[in-house]
């Protein structure tokens, strides 16, 4: 696995450990849970970091882990690990909802990540089912009409 792929699957392991009431902090490439603290709003004030800004950090998270999906669609095993840890990052997200619940241009940020996921994770596993169900349809018209043959030639002896 590439580099680029463990760090994209540690960040949203990280967004899925959040809980409820707890924040986060985005200073340097990689999200941090925080302990909350009295002076945890002065140190967030000094490097900086704002609602808006951690939220535009989450939600080019989840915009690259989208990307992913596609990049990674070749390696079974990958788009099982990137869909699982989506799944955990969405759990996260919805933590966020609650912490969050008075600001509501955030929650519907936090909302919209969430359906975001939902819609991505569902239309890649239903094309996957879809087009393997068409492969299994495939293969069993060809065991059907290789039986019918064997039937027609059996009888002829």
């Amino acid at each position: 696995m590439d580099g680029a792929f463990i760090e994209l699957l540690t960040q949203l392991k990280i967004i899925g450990m959040i809980r409820q009431h707890e924040r986060f902090s985005t200073k340097g490439q990689m999200i941090r849970i925080e302990q909350e603290g009295k002076l945890q709003p002065l140190w967030r004030w000094l490097f900086g970091e704002d609602r808006e800004n951690n939220m535009h950090h989450l939600q080019t998270i989840i915009d690259r882990a989208i990307g992913m999906l596609d990049v990674k669609k070749a390696n079974a095993v990958a788009l099982i690990q990137l869909r699982t840890e989506m799944s955990k990052a969405k759990v996260g997200l919805s933590n966020l909802m609650i912490t969050y619940e008075s600001d509501s241009v955030i929650r519907a940020k936090l909302e919209l990540m969430c359906d975001t996921i939902d819609l991505h994770t569902t239309s890649h596993s239903d094309s996957e089912s879809s087009s393997d169900d068409e492969e299994e349809d495939s293969a069993s018209k060809g065991l059907d009409s290789g039986d019918s043959g064997k039937k027609s030639s059996g009888g002829g002896k």
